[in-house]
């Protein structure tokens, strides 16, 4: 059976044509989706957001006021924009107003014309207090040392009254002395009031006498 085999010779690789490209009928993947951004990093909260939107993004004091709540501006007219509410603190017709939409900030109020804009921690509870967002227009807030008040404004000078860097105050406990950055003339001026740490517990921006006092309308 050998013998009736017929050998046929390897045809020459050199003759044949080139291969073709294997050709993939499959569809191709899918493209990858970008890779999802990390979450962008604010220096504000979703509540603080909110409180941004509601005070019209102006959270800063001046000598002036704040936003358009300005030192000798009359309260009707700032309530057609915030609910300020409160009453007569004396005889004088001196009284405190706060309104929820800006926490923090407290209007003094004498014949229903505004003559200080003081911001202040905002109460939590009786044992709670954190502070507001509202910081002047040169950065400085509740809480600052009483250097980088001086650092953001060198032209502040000490009350009038004061003999040293520290006094007592009416509960007798040691305090700084507050600082002043006075305006022209009678113009509004500012007063930064610090804590027996040397940290501002208080801004005020208005005229005196209002700007002068110390609790409420005393």
């Amino acid at each position: 059976m050998l013998d009736s085999l017929r050998l046929v010779p390897a045809p020459d690789p050199r003759g044949l044509p080139p291969l073709p490209r294997s050709v993939s009928t499959l569809p191709p993947p899918p493209a990858r989706p970008p890779a999802p951004r990390p979450p962008s990093v604010s220096s504000t909260t979703a509540g603080e957001e909110r409180l941004l939107d509601l005070a019209g993004g102006k959270m800063i004091l001046t000598a002036e006021g704040y936003s358009e709540i300005r030192v000798g501006s009359l309260l009707k007219d700032v309530r057609k924009s915030y609910n300020f509410t409160g009453s007569p603190y004396n005889s004088n017709e001196c009284g405190l107003y706060s309104a929820p939409e800006i926490p923090g900030l407290l209007l003094y109020v004498e014949n229903m014309r505004i003559t200080r804009v003081s911001v202040m921690p905002v109460r939590l509870s009786a044992y709670v207090r954190v502070p507001p967002l509202i910081r002047t227009d040169r950065g400085i807030v509740i809480g600052s040392t009483e250097v980088e008040v001086r650092a953001a404004y060198p032209e502040a000078i000490r009350e009038p009254w004061s003999h040293g860097a520290q006094q007592r105050g009416r509960d007798g406990r040691l305090s700084y002395a507050d600082l002043y950055v006075l305006g022209e003339g009678r113009a509004p001026a500012l007063r930064f009031l610090f804590d027996s740490d040397g940290r501002v517990k208080e801004i005020a921006a208005g005229i005196a006498p209002a700007l002068l006092l110390r609790e409420g309308c005393n």
